[in-house]
């Protein structure tokens, strides 16, 4: 049994989410919009809100890396991650949005509902949905926000750290025609000196639906920045990097009928990063080479089309709903890494490498496929009382497949009573990753025969994920609402595959090798199970004219992933928002610690005397204002902060 990270949450903001969608997904809405003040990733909006979703930090600092595990790890192999959609197109990996952008984040759990993604959504499914203005007219929004951070670790190398981000975003309504453009800027330090971020958005939307047959969106968003992350025990070490990316997604709907209708989503997401890696002669390694550098330079290109037919029709209180599609889905990456040492000169330290450097060492790795797939989907509905819904999908990776990979789904609900809903779901879906020979050691459990490093270029393999899940619940909705409950218990069974193949051979008449066919070369393969509980609950504990309290609860058990939970609390008196945080956690083999995660306050202001303003808001917000660790004064990334943030809506 794997050990992970144990964690219970209490008090959580940012809107709590529903058990009323624990069916097909658990959604986050933007209410409040008290956390978005402090958080600079989608994944950091969905932390504690969701049962069975655990988000990591590789390090803890403010460019330590996010990692998202669904109903725990779903591969010995890969890193489990889920798939990120935003606005109905695949990204490469979690995406940096702007988090006023966002309206609502879906987190799919359930195998039975992502199987319909194919080779991409075993590990869970993440609709993100950017906002659309609904009402006609111009509308001007504004947020601002300073954070002062400081210290727990008494090292000579923290500091007391000021960060801040600013949003400003311009929408327009104009009959049925929608214009949104919004910028955004963070910047980040840690308490570690020289260990920072800057970051910058723009995002311009346009949708229309003036036309009653056709409708029409496209939403670009454009990103740039750059970061830097010192080691803290040294001054003459670097790791800058330099980021800027690019995402479209553009979906167009044709409305034959009232009931029959076609849509095409597009999307591209297009990446770059670039950085600089250092060690100079005050650390042990750059000492024994007289300086060594590296600069990396990686892209990554996915590209992603799906057309989609749909219709349904009522037939008195039932109704019947079908649907079909197509996908065709691309990934291009490509890797540049030149590697130096002995320099004559460390004036320019990594920039350097070039001019500077005795010896380099240039390495070049490319990896390019692509994936096609075809559903049909089928489902009744009798009112609110029972369902049924079906699904079949055909999946082929060219390069890999000489016949399709099948997946399928069906899930049903019956409502036996008003305040009684049991659902249950079987589902079989898949997730892929392939590696050229650089990487086969990252995939691969034990040993591997080693090829000619001259013709490694011909080696590629792909880890392929195959996952059947069973899962069942039941929600009970009492006191007309204002309490509601929620279970489900699922069991999985996960085939971990790595096959290795080589697409060369030589030729006959030469020892030149040239491209072939592919011939098997190395297969690993891991199965394991996975079995768990989750359990959801809110309650609203008052309810007057100006005075609302709310109260909700998640948690998890997961015999991979431990016990995972949390507990929401909001008071709304008046034009007063208060929300508080208590976490909880215990590391495997690491230390535990106990702190008060999160205090916010929001302060709604009335405009009248101010002209051209219709909204404002003030929010102070604290973080880990407590904390009990034994060792937290030798934890560097350990810190309490303070966040004052005003919000205007013009």
């Amino acid at each position: 049994m794997m050990k992970m990270l144990t964690h219970l949450t209490l008090c959580l903001a940012f809107a709590a989410c529903s058990v009323h969608a624990a069916w097909a997904g658990d959604v986050v809405r933007d209410t409040l919009e008290l956390s978005k003040e402090f958080q600079a990733r989608p994944a950091s909006l969905i932390e504690g809100k969701v049962s069975g979703v655990q988000v990591l930090s590789s390090n803890g600092s403010v460019n330590g890396d996010l990692f998202v595990h669904i109903r725990g790890l779903n591969s010995v192999r890969s890193d489990s991650q889920p798939l990120w959609i935003v606005d109905g197109a695949p990204t490469i990996g979690m995406f940096d949005l702007n988090p006023y952008d966002i309206e609502s984040i879906e987190v799919l759990k359930d195998v039975s509902a992502t199987a319909i993604y194919g080779l991409k959504g075993a590990n869970g499914v993440v609709l993100i949905n950017t906002k659309r203005q609904k009402q006609d007219g111009l509308k001007v929004d504004w947020h601002s926000n300073a954070v002062v951070s400081s210290p727990f670790s008494t090292i000579n190398e923290s500091r007391t750290a000021l960060s801040h981000n600013h949003s400003l975003s311009l929408s327009s309504v104009n009959g049925q025609s929608l214009f949104n453009l919004s910028g955004y800027w963070r910047t980040d330090n840690d308490v570690l000196k020289r260990n920072g971020n800057n970051n910058g958005l723009v995002n311009v939307l346009y949708e229309t639906r003036a036309n009653p047959v056709v409708w029409f969106s496209t939403n670009t968003m454009l990103s740039a920045g750059g970061a830097e992350e010192p080691g803290y025990l040294y001054e003459d070490y670097d790791n800058d990097t330099n980021m800027w990316r690019i995402f479209n997604t553009s979906s167009l709907s044709l409305n034959f009928t009232k009931t029959f209708s076609f849509k095409l989503n597009l999307g591209v997401d297009y990446k770059n990063n670039t950085s600089f890696v250092w060690f100079g002669t005050g650390t042990d390694r750059g000492a024994a080479a007289n300086g060594e550098a590296c600069i990396s330079g990686m892209s990554f290109i996915r590209y992603h089309a799906a057309p989609t037919m749909s219709w349904y029709r009522y037939f008195g209180k039932g109704r019947l709903d079908l649907s079909a599609g197509v996908s065709a889905n691309g990934d291009y990456d490509r890797t540049n890494v030149m590697r130096g040492t002995d320099f004559f000169s460390h004036e320019l330290r990594a920039r350097g490498l070039n001019i500077h450097a005795s010896k380099t060492v240039i390495d070049n790795h490319a990896i390019n496929y692509s994936s096609y797939g075809a559903y049909l989907k089928g489902a009744y509905s009798f009112g609110e009382t029972a369902g049924l819904d079906a699904m079949l999908r055909l999946d082929r990776t060219p390069v890999f497949d000489d016949a399709p990979v099948l997946h399928y789904a069906v899930n049903a609900f019956w409502k036996p009573l008003d305040y009684l809903k049991i659902s249950a779901g079987y589902g079989v879906g898949g997730v892929e990753q392939m590696t050229d020979y650089a990487g086969f050691s990252g995939f691969v459990t034990g040993t591997f025969p080693e090829v000619d490093p001259d013709l490694a270029y011909y080696y590629k393999g792909l880890n392929r994920v195959r996952t059947s899940e069973l899962n069942a619940g039941a929600r009970l909705s009492l006191m007309r609402g204002m309490l509601n409950l929620a279970t489900k218990f699922y069991s999985r069974q996960t085939d971990d595959a790595f096959n290795a193949y080589c697409f060369g051979r030589k030729t006959a008449d030469s020892y030149l090798w040239r491209y072939s066919d592919r011939t098997p070369y190395f297969d690993e393969t891991s199965t394991f199970g996975s079995t768990g509980v989750e359990f959801d609950a809110d309650a609203t504990l008052l309810n007057r004219d100006n005075l609302n309290w709310s109260l909700g609860c998640n948690l998890a058990w997961n015999d991979v992933a431990g016990i995972l939970g949390g507990l929401t609390s909001v008071l709304k008196a008046g034009r007063f928002v208060l929300e508080a945080e208590l976490d909880g956690a215990v590391l495997s083999g690491m230390t535990d610690f106990l702190k008060l995660g999160k205090l916010n306050a929001g302060w709604d202001i009335d405009p009248s005397f101010l002209p051209f303003v219709r909204g404002m808001r003030l929010s102070l917000s604290g973080r880990n204002l407590l904390l009990f660790c034994a060792d937290k004064d030798k934890n560097p990334f350990l810190s309490r902060s303070v966040v004052a943030g005003i919000s205007i809506t013009l």
